[in-house]
């Protein structure tokens, strides 16, 4: 739970550098579809613990409820959004994927793993 990844984590950062590969390499990965309010929320709160990447259909984040004062007042507009991967990986050091999650696959018994297939836009000017 919460009191043993606060040790691992405490473990990680004190252990020797002889003893730091009995401890494991890879954290657990979680995924969070979605860069709105709670998916922002459940990124912040899951980066301390885990390898964190948000997936979002949008390169940014806008907080809708002022989108009517931007259309009166654009200066507003810098106001309410932001660029997901400048706060998400260059602050926060979360994964940012700029893309639609076309499904999860999960196998069944053996080790919990899933895979995460993404459609991701095609960039302006790419060669198709």
């Amino acid at each position: 739970g919460r009191r043993s990844g606060r040790m691992h984590h405490l473990a990680r950062s004190v252990a020797p550098g002889a003893l730091r590969h009995l401890l494991p390499r890879t954290p657990k990965r979680v995924v969070v579809l979605g860069g709105g309010p709670t998916g922002l929320y459940c990124a912040d709160r899951l980066r301390h613990h885990f390898e964190v990447t948000v997936v979002d259909s949008k390169e940014y984040f806008e907080f809708t409820p002022g989108i009517l004062r931007a259309l009166a007042d654009p200066a507003h507009l810098s106001r309410i959004t932001f660029d997901y991967r400048e706060v998400l990986e260059r602050a926060l050091g979360v994964e940012f994927i700029h893309g639609t999650a076309r499904g999860i696959e999960a196998p069944q018994g053996g080790t919990p793993r899933a895979s995460l297939a993404v459609d991701a836009p095609k960039e302006a000017g790419a060669a198709r």
